[in-house]
């Protein structure tokens, strides 16, 4: 066998804008693991957000039209200007804030102009990228979700693909972008802000922290400066106990252990508020919102939302929410601590025309969700989750049924890509974790998987880790689409039902790839490196002393169809393993004609 028969019929390749990594992984799969590493590698040596947003924007094809490196303003007054002027607004003369502004600290003064300046400038880039959309259509990313779910009828879903392919998500990143650089901005310029909230520049340690009482509705508590503009309202919280309960084109909080309902960095364009910004700088923080688009989030806007550290606790009832953007680009970042999310429906990295982003930087860290989540990528979109470091658990289902089994449900995450057949190509789904014990839990359509021209990838570099799963999972894809797990290091446990561990149905590439370790696989039908309706499977796994249970079409199993063959290849590099099912430690083994396995020493599986 050439390396060239693995490739998918070219007649049956996806159409032109299905992502190219799509594309290239069926015309070659075995460029997927190098593909994965080479992903991985960019996340692990370039931490910043800005970075992670670039690349998982490159997932889809969409280079940024800026790259988030103007010059910031440090002046407060002349900030606002430009917030008033990117609304088509002028400043007047009445300004009862700048006394305010003027007895805060100057780091906090710059931060907050930059904080300013860099909602006016992405404010302006992603009312340009909707520019081609009349109100109603940027109104249909509240709709959109609905996709997910199927429960809307054909033609409203063509409706809003249609309006959604008149967005330029290019310029859409490069808005995000410029916000996240403001943010960054902002950090710099608070370095000489101290832990009590002091400026350390000034001899007369000034102390800001004194509560104003801003007249501004759904703010309480520690606040030093809040008032309206026509972009959204300003907010600077102290370093005590703030409660925020309204949205806001901008939120700085200087530390405290900080409620936050609802919005917080979140934009909606169809509401007005299409750029927002929220930078907390410490504390053991609450989100909590009970609809959709909160917490790091865009619909038909950019939001951005940066937590810098503590215990923090994320949660959700709606959708649209902790690193999401529908028809937008929706960031969340959290820097450090032992962090809890919790979701629903579209949310925790997850991209439908647009881009969204959760990453959490260091801690053990809890992720629950219903669906389409941790890593999901729809029509038009790329989603990604990625976790630095900590021993993690993700889990996601219970809110979608399949009508495949009484009481399973889709989880469509964990690095899930999928289109809407038959109409519209599909996103990319990412989730990335660097280093941990990690245990993933999900059902259907979970961890690397993929259906109808989507491409889905779950990177595991190394740890412990426990993955379980359901069917269409564990490197598996459906119908003309790639889906990959790729595990580093560790001694893992993969148990599943069917369809799992490698494997791709109907012109799909479904990739397992462990590289070391003594790892166990369950699965009972249909995986572990199997092929069927002209798809390919494969498991391979670089050496350990390994068990394989499976039963049928299981181990290397794949079967003719359609006039030409489905493949499944299992290859283990090395160690003392043990089969249940076709499989033999040290053999070669056949099934039928189109598939094998290979147990053998081997320096390195790619």
């Amino acid at each position: 066998m050439r390396r060239a028969d693995l490739a998918v019929d070219a007649g049956y390749l996806p159409p032109p804008e299905a992502p190219a990594l799509l594309r290239r992984a069926l015309r070659d799969p075995l460029c997927v693991p190098p593909v994965a590493d080479s992903l991985a590698a960019r996340v692990e040596e370039d931490g910043s957000g800005a970075s992670a947003l670039r690349t998982v924007a490159g997932l889809i094809d969409v280079p940024a039209k800026r790259d988030g490196v103007s010059g910031r303003i440090a002046d407060p007054v002349e900030a606002v200007g430009r917030l008033y002027a990117s609304c088509g607004v002028r400043l007047g003369e009445a300004r009862p804030w700048r006394a305010r502004f003027e007895a805060l600290p100057g780091p906090v003064r710059e931060a907050v102009a930059a904080l300013m300046d860099g909602v006016a400038r992405s404010r302006t880039d992603a009312e340009g990228a909707l520019g081609r959309l009349t109100p109603e259509e940027r109104g249909l990313a509240a709709r959109a979700t609905g996709l997910i779910a199927d429960s809307l009828d054909e033609r409203e879903a063509r409706r809003i693909v249609a309006a959604a392919a008149k967005i330029d998500r290019g310029r859409m990143v490069g808005a995000a972008l410029e916000l996240m650089a403001a943010v960054e901005a902002a950090r710099a310029a608070l370095k000489a802000f101290n832990r009590d909230g002091q400026d350390t520049t000034r001899t007369d340690r000034t102390n800001p922290s004194t509560p104003l009482r801003t007249g501004l509705e759904g703010v309480e508590g520690d606040v030093l400066a809040a008032f309206e503009t026509p972009a959204g309202a300003v907010i600077v919280g102290g370093p005590g106990r703030t409660v925020y309960r309204r949205p806001a084109a901008v939120i700085l909080d200087l530390g405290g252990e900080d409620r936050y309902e609802g919005w917080a960095g979140a934009a909606s364009g169809s509401a007005g508020l299409s750029a927002s910004v929220c930078l907390d700088l410490g504390g053991d923080d609450v989100y909590v919102a009970d609809g959709d688009v909160a917490q790091g989030a865009g619909a038909s806007g950019v939001g951005v939302l940066v937590d810098a550290g503590g215990d923090d606790r994320y949660e959700s009832r709606g959708g649209i929410c902790q690193g999401s953007g529908v028809m937008g680009v929706g960031v969340a970042l959290d820097l450090g601590g032992d962090d809890r999310y919790e979701g629903g429906i579209g949310c925790q990295g997850a991209g439908l025309f647009g881009v969204g982003l959760l990453m959490d930087g260091a801690g053990c860290d809890r992720y629950r969700a219903g669906a389409a989540a941790q890593g999901y990528g729809g029509t038009g979109g790329a989603g990604a989750l990625l976790d630095r470091a900590g021993d993690d658990a993700y889990f996601a289902g219970g809110r979608l049924p399949d009508f495949r089994e009484p009481g399973r449900f889709q989880s469509l995450g964990q690095g899930y890509g999928t289109g809407i057949r038959p109409f519209a190509a599909g996103g990319v789904g990412a989730l990335l974790d660097l280093g941990g014990d990690d245990r993933y839990e999900a059902d259907y359509f979970a961890q690397g998987s993929a259906y109808w021209t989507g491409a889905g990838l779950l990177i595991d570099r190394r740890g412990r880790d426990l993955y379980v799963a359901r069917r269409y999972a564990q490197g598996s894809a459906a119908h003309v689409a790639m889906g990959a797990l790729v595990d580093g290091a560790g001694e893992d446990v993969y148990r599943s039902w069917g369809v799992s561990q490698g494997c791709g149905h109907d012109l799909a590439v479904g990739w397992l790839l462990d590289r070391a370790g003594d790892d166990r696989y369950e699965a009972t039908w249909l995986s572990q490196g199997a092929g069927s309706a002209n798809g390919v499977g494969l498991l391979a796994d670089g050496g350990g002393d390994d068990q394989y249970l499976g039963e049928r079409n299981t181990q290397g199993s794949g079967v003719g169809d359609r006039g030409y063959g489905s493949i499944g290849i299992l290859l283990d590099g090395g160690g003392t393993d043990r089969y249940s099912g076709q499989g033999r430690d040290g053999e070669m083994w056949r099934d039928g004609e189109y598939g094998a396995g290979l147990d053998a020493d081997a320096e390195a599986l790619w």
